[in-house]
């Protein structure tokens, strides 16, 4: 199926032939052009918005090229990257997130980093299997934040993120030595944040992410959650539930147990959700993107 890009909001339709016009911002079919066939866009996406906000740091992907190229994800990944300099080569190889993740750690003081994962756990299993990766973890990561886990839903059912890669998800929460703190499903679900008209520029490359993805009806924030409290383990958002142990069953079940000393917690939503969306608008609009500085 050929895929046509507009090229003011980066809007992609899939068929034959484009559309009569772009249905986010009405540009004329006639000015789409034709993506090519075997085109990504994880890496890409991600360091334009980075680099509107004056971030360079190394990304890097799970080597899969369908990752955020295909279904869904094509409904903004190409929006970013076609709309913001990210400096990467047309069809470039997607860099390794084993070779991305051992740069950005090379160089932290030890016990300094908080390190956050908001998908499968694919990439993170790698790396504490991989020689180098696995010491730099260990030397260089103070703690571990994860969305990841239902631990408030009767009857236990996995969440998607440990879902998609059960094995991994095991390795982690049994072999990571330091400490682990679960964002799970039930935090985000209900904090839909970005819901049009938000309090982002018009021009805000999340924003425009958001409004394609959702078409303004805004979205669960469940990885946003996971950040802001990794930001701030202070956030008043949020409520840790005390030392324990997570433990992930065959099927992608995950069970928390009190335990004295032990390494995991887990998150509840202290505030309501309608709160905890404005309060997440509020930390991404300070960022100005044109400047790429903290207002």
């Amino acid at each position: 199926m050929k895929k046509w890009v507009c090229p003011v909001c980066g809007y992609v339709h899939e068929g034959d032939t484009p559309p009569a016009e772009c249905p986010v911002c009405h540009v004329p079919g006639s000015k789409f052009t034709l993506q090519a066939e075997e085109k990504t866009w994880a890496a890409e996406h991600v360091v334009g918005v980075g680099k509107v906000f004056g971030a360079d740091v190394p990304v890097g992907t799970c080597a899969d090229p369908a990752f955020l190229s295909t279904g869904q994800a094509l409904c903004y990944t190409p929006a970013v990257a076609e709309r913001f300099e990210h400096g990467y080569p047309p069809d470039a190889p997607q860099p390794d997130a084993l070779d991305a993740f051992c740069r950005a750690l090379r160089g932290q003081p030890d016990g300094s980093v908080t390190f956050v994962g908001i998908g499968p756990m694919k990439n993170i299993a790698r790396f504490l299997a991989d020689e180098e990766g696995g010491a730099l973890m260990r030397a260089k990561v103070r703690r571990m934040v994860v969305m990841a886990g239902r631990f408030e839903t009767e009857p236990p059912v996995p969440e998607w993120n440990v879902e998609m890669d059960v094995e991994s998800a095991r390795l982690v929460a049994a072999q990571w030595p330091g400490e682990v703190v679960w964002c799970g499903w039930e935090v985000g679900k209900d904090v839909i944040a970005l819901r049009e008209p938000c309090a982002l520029s018009a021009d805000n490359p999340v924003r425009q992410a958001y409004r394609l993805w959702s078409g303004g009806a805004g979205r669960s924030s469940w990885d946003l959650c996971t950040v802001q409290w990794a930001m701030d383990g202070e956030n008043a958002n949020y409520a840790p539930s005390p030392a324990g142990t997570v433990d992930v069953d065959e099927r992608g079940v995950t069970r928390w147990t009190a335990r004295e000393g032990g390494r995991h917690r887990y998150l509840s939503l202290a505030v309501s959700p309608e709160q905890a969306a404005r309060s997440m608008e509020a930390v991404l609009a300070e960022y100005d993107h044109e400047t790429g500085a903290k207002q």
